[in-house]
Formats: C-alpha cells, structure tokens, sequence
C-alpha cells in the first residue's frame, strides 16, 4: 500500500504543450483460450422442455492471433493504439445438450470443431491522472473492440442418455455459427517502473458487450434457407491486463502481457427466421470466459 507521503508527492500527470506526440508500429502475437456457452428456454411456449432448452457449448476454443497497427503517444501522458488481428482457432469441441421438463438430459453431443478464421479491431486510449515521486502513474483508459468468429462443426458422438441415437460421421458438417462480438469498456490502470528499462503496466475495467450469432444447423430443412436461427444478445464485461514492458533499445519495446474477460449477456434467439411466418423469439443467453497470452514488439519512427 502506499504511504500518505507518497501519495502527497502525487502531481497531475498532464502533458504540456511543448510535448511532441512519438509514433510507433506495433505487432503481437496472441494465443487465447476460451470458454463459450449460448442456450436458449422454449418451455414458455411447450412446458414438456426444460429451462434451459438446448445448451451449445465450446470447450474451449483455443485460437492463435496475429495483430498489427500503430500506436500515437506524448511522452509520459496519453497514449491511444489502435490495430487489427487475423488469425482463427485451431482446437475446439462443440457440445451440444438438450434438456426436458425438470432438466431432464435429452441427449448430449460432441462435435468436432475444425480450423477457422477469425478478424478483429480493437482500439485503446490511455490517460495518465497522477505521478508519484516513485515513478508509478495512475490513470484511466477507455477500450473498444469488434471481432467477427467463423466455426464449423463436424459429426456428432453421442455422450449422453444415448438409446436410440446414431453416429454422424467426422466427414459431415453439422452446424456453423458466424460470431459478431462488440465491446465498450473503460476502467483504472498503473504503471510501475521496476528497473531500467523495465515497466509494469496493469488495467482492470469492465463495460458493455454484443454478441450477435448466425446459426447454420445444417441438418434441419425443416428451419428455412440459413443461417436458420439467429441470437442477439448484450449484458456486462470485466476485464484485466498485466503486461511487461522491456526496453532493449531506445526506439523499441519488447512485451509479454496476460489478459482475461469475463461476460454474461441475455438476449433473444429466432428460429426459422427466414420463413414466411417464424415461431415467436425465444429467451436466451450467453456467458463467456476468455484468457489470452501476447508477445509483442514496438518499433517508434
């Protein structure tokens, strides 16, 4: 904790005018993983199903990204990065149950979930409010991301409550869902200098998030052209971020950072949504926890 002396060293962290704003690229490279689970209740509308009604789960989604852009900064005030990624997941299963009145297990699936792409876009702005005599800043940071998933599934084993349930073989496509994920966030961060040249940088916040799903089951004809169902959803998230700052050079910077997530969002899901006359929306929703590892680099003009 810090003593009453430090904190009454503390000065606005405020840049002047005379200060000349750097520029800089920067890439990372990111290995995520992630737990995301959807479901939707019918029982309002046939009391013979549960609630929940069908549990879609991915365990995990495990994806390497790659990300570039460039980041704008005045010395020791703001900062603002902004970059896209590319990249898509590499080792996922998609379990898929189905509930009766009382949460009676139905049936319990597994499906193979095979390489797929993913893009995204993210943009953070960080602002410095205080400087201790010691080197620490405090501040604030605002955040904002887009990222759009592309998974298909393959086949489908039988885990549970099996009699009478056949095997789809891996070589059929069973169901493909096209993710659009948006997220406003805004929360405290601190920088700590342990050395020379090196920095350690932590944020926490949380703020709003979308998830909006083009579900394809590509074995009903019975649900109209697809995507034949369709979730939209928002709720809350909260976030954090440690990361390492090393400075080999005067004109780069080298990083290793560990970021989590976490949200829990409601919403509705549509069945046959493209047929002339689909059933009522349905209640759903949706929670997801993610962790991510990155190495970066930065390079300043």
């Amino acid at each position: 904790m810090l003593s009453s002396a430090v904190f009454a060293s503390a000065t606005p962290a405020v840049a002047t005018a005379d200060e000349f704003a750097d520029v800089a690229f920067f890439t990372r490279s990111v290995l995520e993983w992630r737990l995301l689970s959807f479901e939707h209740d019918a029982s309002g509308i046939n009391p013979v199903l549960g609630n929940p009604t069908s549990v879609l789960s991915y365990k995990p989604l495990v994806s390497a990204k790659q990300a570039f852009g460039v980041s704008v900064s005045s010395p020791d005030a703001w900062s603002i990065d902004a970059g896209l990624s590319l990249g898509g997941n590499f080792a996922s299963r998609l379990n898929d149950r189905d509930f009766a009145a009382g949460q009676v297990l139905m049936r319990e699936t597994a499906s193979e979930t095979r390489p797929a792409f993913s893009f995204g876009a993210d943009a953070r702005a960080d602002l410095p409010l205080v400087r201790f005599d010691s080197g620490v800043t405090l501040g604030a940071y605002a955040h904002a991301s887009f990222g759009r998933t592309e998974l298909t599934s393959y086949g489908a084993q039988c885990l549970a409550a099996c009699a009478g349930a056949s095997t789809i073989p891996n070589s059929v496509a069973v169901m493909s869902h096209q993710m659009n994920e948006y997220s406003l966030a805004a929360g405290i961060g601190a920088r700590l200098p342990l050395s020379e040249g090196y920095m350690l940088e932590m944020s926490a916040g949380g703020g709003v998030v979308g998830l909006d799903i083009a579900d394809s089951h590509l074995l009903r004809k019975d649900l109209g052209s697809m995507p034949n169902i369709r979730y939209s959803l928002h709720g809350l998230q909260v976030e954090s971020l440690a990361r390492l700052v090393m400075q080999p050079t005067q004109t780069s910077e080298l990083s290793v950072s560990l970021g989590a997530d976490a949200a829990f969002m409601t919403g509705t899901v549509q069945y046959a949504p493209n047929t002339a006359s689909p059933p009522p929306a349905l209640p759903a929703h949706a929670t997801s926890l993610r962790v991510n590892v990155a190495f970066g680099w930065k390079s300043f003009f």
